[in-house]
């Protein structure tokens, strides 16, 4: 890691500064803070840290005079990051002539000091020869496939690796965090002999040379362990096939690529090391299995049962994850689909009048950095139209009002009557019917009509069935019956209804 010292002489400036980052997870270590410029010198010239963040305006020395003073010792390497008042502006920027590397004003924003720190780092490593004298942070690495060849007749197993970030994570962080890490996988491979890594296409790849799969999976777990230590984030790998010559490499690391959509999933995918063509899954579920789950989800979530509602979800989520087989984007279609499909129910029972566009949904999902963060943006939107209910029920319907219009929207073609319902809901015939009428504001027979005139006028309008078969269709014992609910509700006969339809259409 990176030494860093920090000298100001307000102490509230020196705790928000180690504050304002993680400093570890850039892969530097604040090794002493200091209130007092000669404190803040020696402390410079005994540690010799790499970088040094220092306020000009300082008892004992200012910035200035201690920056003069090391630009003299050959043996102190240490990068200078100025932080200045307003007022110093203007000498902050003279002292550029005396080798500062950047200087920053008070209040110390993140972004800004992201930037002097990212500037720091690059020019630290362009002078240990680490990255070619033009190259920045973000640009490819090299590959030194030279490290490769020590030994005649290697193996080697092309790795796709990736860091785990959070989407609360800003690129400037994301930036230096990723070469941190990369130079500590470099320092770790070299070392040990193990291979090479290198960055490409903003995708980092790892080569490791003379091992079998086993051994391999040691070597990455012993990453992950020290990546987590050292970052403060997971990281996670795809192997891919072992080859036996460097020409095979690209080909093999191009499959690694084909699976990298299913890192989006290392919440529900437990070991962070996936080997290409090794199963995923233990068992693969169906679209079948994924609709029975989504109908028990919506049927908890209308009847309010909390502790089914978060077990059904839980193991709708699992299906998801698994039907979408690494495409982040089939995960958001299936979450979109049980939330129309919820809309659909309540809008059947007067219980909900959002009609979301399906693209909104989509969008939620699509903004989501892994899947546990998509599970949870999707779950607060699902909890959104239980409150929706909850507020009904409370000030509406009772849940027995509820569950009775859900029986009927999804059985108003059978053969519904006073006392198939109220066994449905465990009372009496007659105490049903008053019950009904008291909550619902008429009696269940004419409700029941009304719910079938409602898919008869649909029938009417987008097929050719004859008015008796309409009847049929909906439940009606005949079409006179269906004729005297669609008049006493329209005003007008079904058939004089269709040919008033046509003559306007036409």
């Amino acid at each position: 890691m990176l030494k860093m010292i920090i000298a100001d002489d307000e102490s509230i400036i020196l705790r928000g500064i180690r504050k304002l980052v993680d400093w570890n997870e850039l892969g530097i270590n604040i090794v002493e803070e200091y209130t007092d410029g000669k404190e803040a010198l020696l402390g410079i010239l005994a540690k010799n840290p790499d970088i040094a963040l220092l306020d000009i305006n300082m008892p004992g020395l200012n910035g200035i005079e201690i920056l003069k003073y090391i630009t003299t010792k050959e043996e102190i390497n240490t990068k200078v990051i100025f932080i200045s008042g307003f007022q110093e502006f203007e000498y902050a920027k003279a002292a550029i002539k005396y080798g500062v590397t950047e200087y920053l004003l008070k209040p110390v924003i993140v972004e800004e000091l992201l930037n002097a720190v990212e500037k720091i780092i690059h020019e630290i490593n362009r002078e240990k020869d680490i990255s070619k004298p033009a190259q920045e942070i973000s640009q490819e690495t090299p590959v030194n496939y030279h490290k490769l060849v020590d030994i005649p007749q290697e193996n080697y197993i092309p790795v796709y690796t990736e860091i785990l970030f959070t989407s609360e994570v800003i690129p400037q962080v994301k930036k230096l965090v990723t070469f941190s890490f990369l130079s500590y996988l470099e320092k770790y491979l070299e070392e040990n002999e193990f291979g090479i890594v290198f960055k490409k296409s903003e995708n980092i790849a790892i080569i490791l040379k003379g091992e079998d799969v086993k051994k391999a999976k040691d070597i990455l777990y012993e990453i992950v362990t020290n990546a987590k230590e050292v970052m403060g984030h997971q990281v996670a790998f795809i192997m891919g096939e072992v080859v036996d010559c460097m020409s095979k490499i690209p080909e093999s690391y191009s499959r690694c690529l084909e699976w990298k959509g299913y890192l989006f999933f290392h919440g529900e995918i437990k070991a962070p090391i996936l080997v290409y063509g090794e199963p995923v899954f233990f068992k693969k579920s169906s679209m079948d299995e994924l609709k029975v789950e989504m109908n028990r989800l919506v049927e908890a979530l209308i009847t309010m049962d909390s502790e089914r509602f978060l077990q059904s979800y839980q193991q709708f989520c699992k299906g998801v994850c698994n039907l979408s087989d690494g495409k982040k984007e089939d995960a958001c279609y299936y979450f979109c689909s049980m939330i129309r499909l919820l809309q659909e129910k309540l809008q059947g029972m007067n219980l909900c009048e959002r009609d979301t566009d399906v693209k909104e949904f989509l969008e939620i999902g699509r903004s989501t950095s892994s899947f546990k963060e998509m599970k949870e943006k999707y779950c607060l939107v699902i909890k959104e139209y239980m409150d929706n209910i909850g507020d009904s029920v409370k000030f509406q319907e009772k849940k027995e009002i509820i569950l009775a219009k859900q029986y009927i929207e999804e059985r108003y073609m059978e053969n519904l009557t006073l006392e198939v319902m109220a066994k449905e809901l465990h009372m009496n015939p007659y105490y049903f019917s008053s019950y009904f009428k008291k909550n619902t504001g008429e009696n269940f027979k004419d409700y029941l009509n009304r719910v079938r005139v409602t898919h008869a006028l649909s029938l009417l309008i987008s097929t050719d069935l004859k008015i008796y078969g309409i009847a049929i269709e909906v439940g009606f014992r005949d079409a006179r019956s269906l004729t005297e609910a669609f008049q006493k509700i329209y005003k007008e006969t079904p058939a004089n209804y269709k040919k008033r339809i046509c003559q306007h259409s036409n």
